[in-house]
């Protein structure tokens, strides 16, 4: 039953921006840390999270989290208990590859362009959080 309602609370953000263009990022913040608190083991509360904490520029936390998520086997993170199917697991992890290269970038890390590599190659851009051309544009600035 939580399971369920974290889910459904958790696709529909409070916030009216698609695509990585906040009004509130604080906003975000704060509920996203209080659906974590109820929810830590959903993948989409982990994610929004790490979401969220990129875009306060909390950007070691957001590398933190978004490692919970990709060091996860992908079998279990798309056909076990929080899984939704293969292609919900591959853009979960996609955009964990963006908002991981993206801190990282942010940090002055090179080791970020990787991630936005990865991104790049399997992200699907009308389910994704980040335009590709977005992620292009960062790959160019270094």
């Amino acid at each position: 039953m939580g399971q369920q309602l974290a889910r459904s609370t958790l696709e529909t953000p409070p916030l009216p921006s698609p695509k990585g263009r906040l009004g509130e990022p604080e906003q975000m913040l704060q509920w996203a840390r209080r659906a974590y608190a109820e929810w830590s083991r959903d993948l989409i509360t982990v994610y929004w999270l790490a979401l969220a904490l990129y875009e306060n520029s909390l950007w070691q936390e957001a590398i933190s989290h978004s490692d919970t998520i990709l060091q996860w086997d992908f079998r279990n993170l798309a056909y076990g208990p929080h899984g939704d199917g293969a292609d919900y697991a591959w853009q979960l992890i996609s955009d964990c590859n963006a908002v991981k290269g993206l801190s990282l970038l942010a940090l002055n890390r090179p080791e970020g362009r990787q991630y936005l590599q990865k991104y790049l190659q399997r992200a699907r851009e009308q389910t994704s959080w980040f335009s590709r051309a977005y992620i292009r544009r960062r790959l160019q600035q270094g």
